[in-house]
C-alpha cells in the first residue's frame, strides 16, 4: 500500500470523526463550544492531508 492510499484512507477516517461528533452534538454529548472546537480541529487535519497528497501526486 503506498503512502497516498493510506492518506486517502485516512480521509475517510476524517469524514467518520465528523459524523461521531455530529451524532454526539446533537444528542448533547458535546456543547456547541466543544464541537465547534474539535470539528475545527478534524476540517484542519482534512485540509493537510488533502495538501500532502496533492503535493505527492505532483512530486511523482
Amino acid at each position: 500500500m503506498s503512502f497516498v492510499h493510506f492518506l486517502q484512507m485516512s480521509l475517510g477516517s476524517t469524514n467518520e470523526v465528523e459524523n461521531c461528533l455530529l451524532i454526539a452534538n446533537s444528542l448533547r454529548f458535546l456543547s456547541d463550544e466543544a464541537f465547534g472546537e474539535l470539528n475545527n480541529r478534524n476540517t484542519e487535519i482534512r485540509r493537510m492531508m488533502l495538501s500532502l497528497i496533492e503535493k505527492i501526486r505532483k512530486g511523482n
